[in-house]
């Protein structure tokens, strides 16, 4: 995997951030025989990188040009949208297995920081800038 920059993602609730390249990173947990709850601890972000890219579970989408600083899915798990350092939102379409991206806006002042779907109406986006 080419890493050209990193991505500090996070959840909107203000969990913990993990760094990523600069690409969506979308992945699934799955029982295995070395780890049969699904769950991976104690390991750095490069042996996660390995363990999902052996197992097949890791898909890279393109979209930014810079790093990825929030990211959040829509409340009926539809849409996934991503603000950046490039100074644009990215808004991804799930069709049933399938994700792609649906519409990229521009034109930001500054770098996208925190972006959060309304919780009630699942095409409404709000985003932060500072």
């Amino acid at each position: 995997m080419t890493n050209t920059g990193s991505s500090s993602v996070g959840s909107s609730s203000g969990g913990t951030s993990t760094n990523f390249p600069d690409k969506l990173t979308s992945s699934a947990n799955g029982n295995s025989p070395d780890d049969p709850t699904g769950m991976i601890e104690d390991t750095d972000l490069e042996e996660l990188r390995e363990y999902f890219k052996k197992n097949n579970r890791v898909k890279e989408y393109g979209g930014h040009s810079h790093k990825i600083h929030t990211l959040d899915w829509n409340a009926d798990g539809r849409r996934l949208a991503s603000g950046s350092f490039d100074k644009t939102v990215c808004i991804f379409q799930m069709d049933r297995d399938k994700l792609s991206k649906e519409v990229t806006f521009k034109g930001h002042t500054d770098s996208v920081d925190q972006l959060c779907w309304h919780a009630k109406h699942p095409d409404l986006l709000g985003y932060c800038i500072w």
